[in-house]
């Protein structure tokens, strides 16, 4: 789907419509809640029909570049909602590879005017996703796994899922059912973007380990359940293009105050 159509679509369905974690239809409601919040470096991003990201380090937030792409065209940027603090942004980065409809580099920073006082959370360098149970986390619609309805409530929730299949760039997370489902398991919607999936290693330090691109509905029956796809762009993947542009943002900066100095 191209990025204008996307936008215009979620437009008309009204913010916050295309943007879910849905949750297994035998699990409690409250259990998802409650394990969204030892994950806070979460942030809603106010793109329309709704975006997220997560703050990787004190002044910046990885997201998808969707979401990257809908801020850079908004006239007025929207400031983001940081813990308790709304911050404004200053820059918004790109992956300059990213094309409209791939998953692979869909990958954008975004830069804030100001220092968060959350905890940010790492990204993952890694190279063993495969076979890892993940924490995925979004905030807006909720509903059932295997159900076309949802219902707004702008609430945090996360579930678990298990990284399935593992390329250079992407990975993905299967909708299982029964006994093979997860406990806690959780999905998105298919316009899910930019929201993270967390890892947790062997010494209990959580990383960033994906964002959220696409689901693919294998079966096309148009809700999402068993055997559909989740895909994540892999963090790990792009550590090099995300440590890069932080670095030389900071240096743009550096040499812009010497300019200045040097012609004051």
């Amino acid at each position: 789907m191209q990025l204008n159509r996307f936008i215009a679509l979620c437009t008309a369905l009204a913010a916050g419509t295309c943007q879910a974690l849905l949750i297994r239809a035998d699990r409690d409601d409250a259990e998802y809640l409650e394990m969204a919040t030892r994950y806070t470096s979460t942030v809603p991003i106010g793109v329309p029909g709704g975006g997220e990201g997560v703050l990787i380090d004190a002044r910046w937030i990885l997201t998808s570049a969707r979401v990257g792409t809908a801020l850079k065209q908004m006239k007025d940027r929207p400031s983001i909602r940081v813990g308790a603090k709304d911050i404004g942004i200053q820059g918004v980065y790109v992956n300059p590879v990213w094309r409209p409809g791939a998953d692979s580099a869909d990958l954008a920073l975004v830069y804030l005017k100001g220092t968060a006082s959350v905890t940010p959370t790492p990204i993952y360098r890694g190279n063993d996703e495969a076979g890892k149970s993940v924490v995925v986390v979004g905030n807006g619609d909720t509903g059932k796994i295997g159900e076309q309805a949802t219902r707004q409530d702008h609430k945090m929730r996360a579930g678990i899922n298990t990284v399935d299949r593992l390329s250079p760039r992407v990975f993905s997370a299967t909708v299982k059912s029964g006994d093979d489902a997860s406990d806690l398991q959780g999905a998105f919607t298919a316009n899910e973007s930019g929201a993270p999936a967390f890892y947790q290693d062997d010494s209990k330090e959580l990383f960033v380990v994906g964002i959220a691109s696409s689901s693919k509905d294998t079966n096309g029956d148009g809700v999402v359940n068993a055997g559909d796809s989740q895909v994540f762009v892999r963090v790990s993947g792009y550590a090099d293009w995300i440590a890069g542009t932080i670095e030389q943002v900071y240096k743009d900066e550096v040499n812009d105050l010497l300019d200045g100095l040097n012609h004051s």
